[in-house]
């Protein structure tokens, strides 16, 4: 967006906001505010206007079908932005006079508008009357489908449903007005804060949509990935002498508190001393002094203690662990004592040989998770697992850019956003973002 446009939109939004204040201020009839909120909605179009067609996701369309019902502005903003070959109307008995007023503020042309009545509060009526309007667009007005959307902002919400049903049968594009603010002195949506939503190819997303159809993903599997996506974000990982309890590295990812490794190192091996020698008093196996895992409370967090033969992991979160989080533990371990085999075997306190901790840990137990990154765009027509998610997402990281002008974010972003946008619940967004995250949608 040019400096200029910009600047343009900025003094639009100020103005809009002065008379907004101003009619707040003011304790008037309604009739004497009438020529502030005139003003106020002439702002708002042409910010609308200007700030709608300088999105660079904006498609005109040739030929829209609009559901009216007793708010006609959003119909309005949307015909000005797009400025469409023709249009048709959907309305009931008692909206179809709010169509004059569309009319004459679009400055649509007699040749350019059809309107169909709904008599019935009727999903197949709604639908049939959208199958019409199309008619009209397709035969008469020479458009091509591709060029027609449908937008279901106003009306009732049976004639929303007969449109929903209608566009995933026909395959059409779906518009609508959506406001950040509602003013309840107006009794309607904020003027200026509209903004014009666009979805393509809506039947191709929602066929993609696996996590409904892939009966495959069980709800183990969700539930596994959900507590480990939990347990790598929510973690402070300690290597540790398993002998004498010397603080080797960590690599930290929770804030909340403030355990040093040294302290609560001789902590961990004392404790850990107790067990073994009260195991033994009360005739514990050699094998179950030796568990590879321990688990207990301090100052509120959980200390995960995972042994292999010479190091120990502690893992310290606000919860116990789960499983996959101490499978791959321990293998890190195993792995871990294996490249420092010789190193460990003839320990002398020297602790820098084991600064390459922090790394493999990061590798091995996908801990890059927590750090800011960046879409794979190179990478995103690759994933075909769940198309809607990729949508989503995208339409989110470009709006982000906008408004924010970063082009970086955290993963742990990603499932709230699911959440919110596709109704998903915590642990099947967790889920998908790991997933994301596992086939390289994410860089750092």
């Amino acid at each position: 967006m040019s400096k200029d446009y910009k600047e343009k939109i900025e003094m639009l939004n100020s103005e809009i906001e002065k008379g907004l204040k101003f009619i707040s201020n003011l304790k008037k009839p309604k009739e004497r505010l009438k020529p502030i909120e005139d003003k106020v909605w002439e702002l708002s179009k042409e910010k609308f206007i200007l700030q709608t067609r300088l999105n660079k996701n904006f498609k005109k369309y040739k030929g829209i079908i609009f559901t009216v019902g007793f708010t006609p502005e959003p119909i309005i903003l949307n015909i000005l932005a797009n400025d469409p070959q023709a249009v048709y109307f959907i309305n009931t008995k008692e909206s179809v006079k709010y169509i004059d007023r569309i009319i004459e503020e679009t400055n649509l042309k007699p040749s350019q508008w059809m309107r169909g009545t709904m008599l019935k509060d009727s999903v197949f009526a709604s639908f049939r009357l959208v199958k019409q309007g199309l008619n009209y667009l397709i035969e008469e007005k020479g458009i091509n489908k591709n060029d027609i959307s449908l937008d279901p902002t106003g009306g009732t919400k049976i004639m929303s449903v007969g449109c929903g049903l209608a566009t995933s049968i026909m395959d059409l594009d779906i518009l609508y007005i959506s406001n950040d603010k509602y003013n309840s002195i107006l009794r309607r949506p904020e003027p200026g804060s509209e903004k014009l939503i666009n979805i393509h190819d809506l039947k191709n997303i929602l066929l993609g949509d696996k996590l409904i159809e892939d009966i495959n993903i069980s709800k183990n599997a969700i539930n596994k990935i959900s507590q480990y996506f939990k347990d790598i974000t929510d973690t402070h990982i300690v290597l540790l002498m398993k002998k004498t309890g010397e603080h080797l590295s960590d690599i930290r990812f929770l804030n909340s508190h403030n355990l040093e490794g040294d302290i609560f190192s001789g902590l961990v091996t004392a404790i850990s001393n107790i067990g073994e020698e009260v195991g033994k008093q009360i005739g514990f196996s050699q094998s179950d002094i030796n568990a590879p895992e321990l688990t207990f409370n301090f100052k509120g967090f959980k200390l995960n203690v995972l042994n292999g033969e010479f190091i120990r992991i502690v893992i310290i979160s606000n919860d116990e662990i789960g499983e996959l989080m101490r499978e791959k533990s321990l293998e890190l371990i195993d792995e871990y004592e294996e490249i420092h085999m010789v190193d460990l075997k003839n320990f002398n306190t020297e602790i820098t040989k084991f600064k390459d901790f922090p790394a493999m840990a990061k590798e091995k137990l996908d801990l890059s998770l927590n750090e800011r990154s960046k879409l794979n765009i190179d990478q995103l027509y690759k994933y075909d697992k769940n198309t809607m998610i990729i949508y989503i997402f995208k339409k989110w990281y470009e709006k982000m850019k906008i408004k924010s002008e970063f082009t970086s974010f955290y993963p742990l972003m990603v499932p709230k956003i699911l959440m919110r946008e596709l109704g998903m619940n915590k642990k099947e967004a967790r889920y998908w973002t790991y997933d994301l995250f596992k086939n390289k949608m994410f860089i750092q």
